[in-house]
């Protein structure tokens, strides 16, 4: 994440200013669960096969993934030497694994 701002007349909405395959922007609804500085520069995953929508005067080109749980919501952040566009990923918990079932088309 490059930077952050705020997306005026929203009270939940960031817009994360990222760069995946292009330059993008992302808005998302993560201004209860963190700052602008837990978000700028660190690595993320993201979603970007999704469709654009306009949110307030910003537009959102793809969405950032989150682990949630009744009290907590958290972006999943990555090592910044993972190579981003394409790579699988593998999620672990209490000794099983999950790989989702889709190649990227990258």
């Amino acid at each position: 994440v490059d930077s952050v701002g705020i997306v005026e007349g929203r009270d939940r909405l960031y817009v994360e200013n990222v760069m995946i395959d292009r330059r993008r922007e992302i808005c998302s609804g993560l201004r209860e669960h963190c700052t602008e500085n837990d978000l700028c520069g660190r690595h993320f995953l993201f979603l970007i096969n999704l469709k654009t929508r306009k949110m307030g005067d910003n537009k959102s080109e793809g969405m950032i993934l989150c682990a949630t749980d009744d009290e907590t919501c958290e972006p999943l952040e990555v090592p910044n030497k993972i190579e981003f566009s394409g790579s699988q990923v593998t999620i672990e918990k209490e000794g099983y694994q999950v790989v989702p079932n889709f190649e990227y088309p990258f």
